[in-house]
């Protein structure tokens, strides 16, 4: 299986920008989506997806092909939210409410009601819970790619999607909205 991700990085690096750009179109919105599982602010996850790019293309980081290129760019990404985490928690220890915009863009993001309703759902989890899930159904990443990602064991990481299916599941079934769910599945 050819990895794009690397392909291209490796035609932006032998001199050729629209590899740039291919990797850009190709995992900017994948990217936002994960970081706003970190930040919970659509804005904020943007400026670091922004500032991830950034360094890409100026700093011009190797990659060693250890993982899938999806997965080496994620793992960029989860840091730059990380260290912006960190850096809130020393400047401002409020935590971050989800804004309308963010509403807006799931709406246009996720056209069909299930899928909005899910993602409501999602967002009640515990963040970790919310990020496996969205890596794994998403994001079709695979658990071993997940768990170099999060910096867990395979195990680990299949245990936390259990858990967080488990828990997705009483969410949407105290708010009611497990029969819609249902409905469309049959």
């Amino acid at each position: 299986m050819e990895d794009f991700g690397s392909i291209e990085y490796e035609k932006f690096l032998s001199g050729d920008p629209a590899g740039f750009e291919n990797v850009f179109r190709r995992y900017r919105d994948g990217m936002i989506l994960f970081i706003l599982r970190y930040v919970g602010d659509l804005q904020t996850a943007e400026d670091i997806s922004q500032d991830v790019f950034a360094r890409i293309w100026l700093d011009r980081p190797r990659f060693s092909g250890k993982s899938l290129f999806k997965t080496w760019l994620y793992a960029l990404a989860r840091n730059a939210a990380i260290d912006y985490m960190r850096k809130r928690r020393r400047t401002a220890p409020d935590v971050a409410s989800v804004s309308d915009t963010e509403d807006t863009f799931f709406e246009r993001a996720f056209a069909e009601e299930r899928r909005r309703t899910l993602h409501r759902a999602i967002g009640e989890l515990k963040p970790e819970y919310g990020r496996a899930l969205y890596l794994c159904y998403f994001e079709e990443m695979p658990v071993r790619e997940i768990a170099a990602l999060e910096k867990k064991s395979p195990r680990q990481i299949s245990d936390l999607i259990y858990n967080a299916k488990r828990a997705l599941k009483a969410v949407i079934t105290e708010r009611e909205e497990y029969e819609i769910l249902r409905r469309g599945v049959e």
